[in-house]
């Protein structure tokens, strides 16, 4: 296979990370931040995102959330938000009051895939830079 120079510092090569990019800003987060089911409220530069993941199926769904803050329920494919319970679905998330909030592209990678693609433009949730 071909060399890749890639900091291992923080993840190993063949870690898996979920990664967003956008026009001003690209974020990747390791699959093992959503070990056991995981909702993560963060942002991608300006834009602020919830991420639903499970590492163990290597699956994250992220959505545009717009400033709000949103946590697990015992509920699968529901979220609590502002306002009570928020139904997951694959496009959207539905509020109810039935506001849509969309959902982010993004693709789970290797570390590095992801890091020598987009190396220092990119940021690592949970890194201590």
């Amino acid at each position: 296979m071909f060399p890749a120079r890639v900091d291992e510092s923080q993840l190993q090569k063949k870690d898996y990370v979920f990664g967003i990019r956008s026009v001003a800003a690209a974020k990747a987060w390791p699959l093992e931040a959503f070990t056991g089911g995981a909702v993560i409220n963060d942002a991608v530069g300006l834009l602020d995102v919830v991420l639903i993941g499970d590492a163990e199926t290597r699956t994250v769904r992220a959505y545009d959330r717009g400033g709000r803050l949103f946590e697990a329920t015992a509920e699968r494919n529901w979220l609590r938000g502002p306002g009570g319970l928020w139904k997951i679905e694959e496009g959207m998330i539905v509020g109810p009051e039935g506001t849509h909030l969309a959902r982010v592209p993004g693709h789970v990678a290797y570390w590095f895939a992801w890091d020598g693609y987009m190396g220092v433009q990119s940021e690592l949730y949970g890194s201590q830079d």
